[in-house]
Formats: C-alpha cells, structure tokens, sequence
C-alpha cells in the first residue's frame, strides 16, 4: 500500500470523496484529489495532495519511509496583473493570522494557492492527524478565500476587508 492509498484509505473510512490519479503523460506523479468543502452552500472543490518520498541517510531512517506529503488547492480564478499587489499584501497578512499559514500569489501562472506541507514517515500517519490537517486547510480557506477573491477580483482592499471586520467587531460588542 503506498502513502496515497493509505492516505485514501483513512479520507474514504472519515466520509470524504476522493480519487487516486495515477502517474501519466499529463502528471509526473500520483496524486489524491480530495472534495473538500470550501464556502457553505457552494459545490465542494478539489483539494489535491501528492506524496514525495524523502531519501534520508540510513542511519536516520531506521528502515522506515519517510514523506513529504504536499497538499494544495487552487483558487478558481486568475488574478489580473493590476491587482497582484493589493493581493499579494492581503495573502501575506491572512498568512500572519494564522498558526500553518500557506497563501502564495503564482505570478507566472496568475493563481492563487494554499499550500500546506507535512513531513511524516509511513507509519506516523493516522485518521486523527490526517482529518486535522484537512480541517485546519477547509478552516483556512473558509475564512480567508472570500475576502482573498474580492480582493482579486478588484471588488475591495484589505483596508475595505478590515475596515468590515472592525463594523462586525463593533456590532458583536453592543
């Protein structure tokens, strides 16, 4: 059982949608692609994860198979040049709210990703932590992917976003 498939395994077991890609013409790599609820009342969306083995001195390695396990999910829009840096500034700042921060601005392919990176040996994996990271990724982008959209679109700023975010704040107190 590879990495992927055990990944698949413990998603399916948890009640998530997912399909192993295998290596092809189009992908250097096996890859999970995961259904993942990003905005309520929304399609679910694909998460994709791949699984890169680690080749560590054996010493360390302990006849063991350790991985970095990559999981990225690409926002469903382009970005027009123009608004790269309201963007960019915006991805930055949601980043330094957050515990496992993963917002990037793609220049060259004009996207906007999150990427989250796991460093785990084979059998260091379980459903407990696999469900954690997915959550804290679904958490993520919950939270963030509307505000980082309108922002892309040119629709508003961060100053627009925090300055909505200071009126909930006032509301919530009274």
């Amino acid at each position: 059982m590879t990495i992927l498939t055990h990944i698949q395994q413990l998603l399916q077991e948890n009640g998530q949608t997912c399909t192993l890609v295998k290596i092809s013409k189009e992908f250097s790599q096996d890859r999970l692609l995961v259904l993942i609820t990003v905005q309520q009342n929304k399609p679910e969306e694909t998460l994709e994860i791949v699984a890169y083995p680690q080749q560590l001195p054996p010493a360390l390695a302990k006849e063991e198979t350790y991985y970095l396990v990559q999981f990225q999910y690409v926002f469903p829009l382009k970005v027009p040049s123009a608004h790269f840096e309201q963007v960019s500034s915006s991805l930055h700042f949601f980043n330094r709210l957050l515990h496992c921060p993963g917002f990037e601005l793609d220049e060259l392919k004009d996207q906007i990703v999150y990427r989250y990176s796991w460093f785990i040996k084979s059998s260091g994996l379980d459903a407990l932590l696999l469900m954690q990271v997915i959550g804290s990724i679904q958490l993520s982008l919950s939270l963030f992917g509307g505000y980082i959209q309108e922002i892309a679109h040119g629709r508003k700023t961060l100053e627009d976003v925090l300055e909505q975010v200071i009126e909930l704040a006032k509301k919530q107190s009274n």
